[in-house]
Parts: C-alpha cells; sequence; structure tokens
C-alpha cells in the first residue's frame, strides 16, 4: 500500500484488490460508473481479479481517497500474444476524479511494480471517442497499433427476406450445421474439438501480432466455465466428422444484449455464403429469444469480416484504439 500526492494535494492511496464479495462489488460499481454501457457482473469480476491461467502475471490495484475507490488499475502478460516481458495496462479512473492525477498515480504505480520484469512492450488502449484518454496513452509515449471496431445490430430492424434462399442453399449443402448443444452429448471430446477448432480458426485471424497457442487445459477451462458460456448459441459447421466452422453468440450483463463472440470458418470453405449464413441463422435464434440487440468486435485488418456485418446491417461504433510502448528491445 502507498500514497500518493500530486499537484493538487490529494491524498491518493493505492492497494491491491482484495479477493472477496467486497473489493469485487466495488469493482463492479466503479466499472459501472466508467463503463456504463458495458455493465459487468460479481461473477465477471471474480473471474477478472483472481484470473484462470497460472502461467499469466497479473495484478490488480484501486486507489482510494478517503476511503473512497476513485481509480482502478492492473496489469497482466497477454494469452494471445504472449511473452514474459509483454504486459496490457489497464487504467480507469471515476468520472468525478478524472484530471486530478488519479490515473497518472495509477500508471506509474504498475510501471513501478513491474520493473523487476524488465518489460519490453506494454500494450493499452481507449476508444476515439475519449480524446482524454488517448491523450493521457500518447503523452506517455504510446502509439496506435491497431483499431478494433464494435459493431451494433438492431434486431428488430433485420430483414432475413434478402437471405432465405441462402440459408436453403447451406442447409442442403454438406455442411452440417447445428448448435453445441446438440452435438456435445453424442461427443464425449467435444471440448478438446473445440479447442483444436477454436485455434485452427484463430491462426487464419487477421491481427497485428502473432498468435500464441494457449494451454488447453487453461483455455478449456476457461471457455467451458465462462459463466457467459451457452451451448444453445454456438452453431458448429462439420464437414462429416471434421469441424470446420464456428459462429458464437455468447449472453451479455446487458439486459436484451447479446454478444457475437467468434464466427469463423476454415478456408477451404469460404466463398460460399456459409459465414453469412450461419451469422443470420444466430441473428434469427436471438430474435426468437427475446434479445433486442447483438454486439460483436473485429479489427481493422479483417476486412471480409467487416464486409459481411456491414451487409447484415451492424453499425460500427466509435473505434476501440489498440496502443503499444516499446521500453526495450529485445536481446
Amino acid at each position: 500500500m502507498r500514497s500518493v500526492s500530486n499537484a493538487q494535494s490529494l491524498d491518493v492511496t493505492i492497494r491491491p484488490l482484495k479477493l472477496g464479495p467486497t473489493d469485487y462489488a466495488r469493482y463492479v460499481r466503479l466499472h459501472s460508473l466508467v463503463e456504463p454501457d458495458h455493465p459487468t457482473t460479481l461473477e465477471d469480476a471474480e473471474k477478472t481479479i483472481k484470473g484462470r491461467d497460472p502461467k499469466l502475471e497479473h495484478a490488480h490495484y484501486f486507489a482510494e481517497l478517503d476511503g473512497e475507490v476513485v481509480g482502478y488499475a492492473r496489469y497482466s502478460q497477454l494469452r494471445d500474444r504472449y511473452h514474459p516481458q509483454t504486459f496490457s495496462l489497464h487504467v480507469r479512473t471515476h468520472p468525478a476524479w478524472r484530471r486530478r492525477g488519479v490515473g497518472a498515480s495509477l500508471y506509474q504505480h504498475l510501471s513501478e511494480k513491474l520493473e523487476p520484469f524488465s518489460p519490453l512492450l506494454f500494450v493499452s488502449g481507449a476508444t476515439e471517442d475519449r480524446p482524454d484518454a488517448l491523450r493521457f496513452l500518447k503523452t506517455r509515449g504510446f502509439g496506435e497499433e491497431a483499431r478494433y471496431f464494435e459493431s451494433r445490430l438492431d434486431l428488430a430492424t433485420f430483414n432475413e427476406t434478402p437471405y432465405t434462399d441462402l440459408l436453403r442453399t447451406v442447409a442442403e449443402g454438406p455442411l452440417d450445421v447445428r448448435p453445441l448443444a446438440e452435438i456435445m452429448p453424442g461427443t464425449p471430446d467435444y471440448r478438446q474439438r473445440m479447442f483444436d477448432l477454436d485455434w485452427q480458426l484463430t491462426l487464419d485471424e487477421p491481427a497485428p501480432y502473432e498468435h500464441t497457442k494457449p494451454e488447453p487445459e487453461a483455455w478449456i477451462e476457461n471457455y467451458f466455465e465462462h459463466p457467459r458460456f451457452s451451448p444453445d448459441s454456438i452453431l458448429i459447421a462439420r464437414d462429416g466428422d471434421t469441424w470446420v466452422g464456428i459462429s458464437e453468440l455468447r449472453l451479455t450483463p446487458k439486459e436484451g444484449v447479446i454478444g457475437n463472440w467468434f464466427t469463423a470458418l476454415h478456408q477451404n470453405y469460404r466463398g460460399q455464403g456459409i459465414a453469412t449464413a450461419m451469422k443470420v441463422r444466430n441473428i434469427l435464434w436471438a430474435h426468437e429469444q427475446g434479445y433486442r440487440e447483438i454486439r460483436t468486435d473485429n479489427n481493422s485488418l479483417n476486412r471480409p469480416m467487416l464486409n459481411i456485418n456491414e451487409r447484415l446491417g451492424f453499425i460500427k461504433q466509435p473505434a476501440y484504439i489498440g496502443f503499444r510502448k516499446e521500453l526495450r528491445r529485445a536481446p
């Protein structure tokens, strides 16, 4: 625990988050103020703070002022681009205490805590409609790495008529497309198959960095024990006994909203409208279940999927800009 005073004499105390419902609830409250359109839950907070993969170094901190939580920060190694000296930094300040040095104190604290690791690279990010957050990163030496778009589809406006023939063609084609919930009972190794499929398709996903293969056991636990996992909303495409595609919807804490987590198809089956048909099937399923909106995320390098989403009527939101800061060169 440490106390930090900035130019305005704020006596900010920075301490580690404690495992337990009290700090989880404080985290949820702060998150709801900072990200009101992307709420979280106590269950999600526990998963975020405790972590799932023991391979990854991570730590979480609160900034407090007179007992009130005014900021939050964490560092963590990244599972999908793992390097022992690469860390993701996340700093958030209570809206009422912004531009008062809270974020600066938290960033300094993270930097000091990471010095023993001799870090080579920091990554972070902010949405383009938050000029204060962008300025915060740029003044600390971060440069833009990539842009990521959240896109939203209002299900009340979706017109399935243009896709009727495509849905029929794909349904009559060689691939068997059905929910994971229907596949699981007759497939004892479905967990391993899902891991293998996800990794194979992830390798084809455009990204500004080289993907790191996760540890199977940690990935499988994180995926299937995730509080938002829903096998009824995951479509799997199979060619005989071979799994070749996925279109996954995942539950969210926001009422009436469901997320499109991952849609991808093995390259040998692309160009036939199969991925579009799978997304349309999930759109219709979500509408039948009473959801009002689907949200999805894509980076700017994944133009083929952005094109599909745009044709389906998804509307891009302000971009999340990924930043990087090189501290040292790798030996």
